[in-house]
């Protein structure tokens, strides 16, 4: 039986903030079925943190080797195929509470590839607001292809933990290109998107 969603965390030593993470998965009001945390060759605390968890199960998977950090995002759309939503959330971002509840129901009328985002928050490691990446007012905004493209063109900000994709269980039709080391997510929401 296929998830309705699967939540992949891609970390590389973790520890200062993957607890925060994990928490507010568990925190969730819709959870998802599955939290797959992919290690990339962590040396600190990582794994202990996550396999004591009692919040929500949680597999933890070690890479073979450290993949970089758009192949350990290509690890994550491997389980595209096995459930309807799919998130890749940072190890040292957190969701709030309504977050996949919110984004599903603005997806749940997609047929095929879809892919949602919101306005995500910036704040340092004091828990000091940065940046907010908009201007709240509670509006749902269904994008077209062409306006979609169009804004990716912008190169704007679009957040990882912001971002939820529908997959419908099928293979991800794009990767994130390791030969962009700084612009693969940039280039992926794009390309994603092209295809929705």
């Amino acid at each position: 039986m296929k998830a309705k969603i699967i939540t992949t965390i891609p970390v590389f030593n973790g520890e200062a903030f993957i607890l925060q993470t994990l928490a507010s998965v568990a925190a969730q009001t819709l959870r998802p079925d599955r939290v797959v945390v992919l290690d990339n060759g962590s040396t600190d605390r990582t794994e202990e943190i996550v396999r004591d968890f009692k919040g929500i199960a949680c597999e933890f998977i070690r890479n073979p080797r450290n993949l970089g950090l758009f192949g350990n995002f290509n690890r994550c759309l491997e389980f595209a195929v096995a459930t309807e939503y799919l998130q890749i959330l940072h190890a040292d971002d957190i969701i709030k509470p309504r977050f996949y509840e919110v984004m599903i129901q603005a997806l749940e009328s997609a047929d095929g590839l879809a892919l949602a985002w919101c306005l995500d928050e910036r704040i340092d490691e004091y828990d000091r607001r940065l940046s907010l990446s908009g201007r709240p007012d509670g509006m749902i905004e269904i994008l077209g292809r062409d306006t979609f493209l169009r804004k990716k063109a912008e190169l704007g900000n679009q957040a990882f933990c912001a971002t939820l994709l529908k997959t419908s269980g099928q293979p991800p039709p794009v990767r994130f290109r390791e030969d962009f080391p700084i612009m693969g997510d940039t280039v992926f929401w794009a390309a994603f998107g092209a295809y929705c």
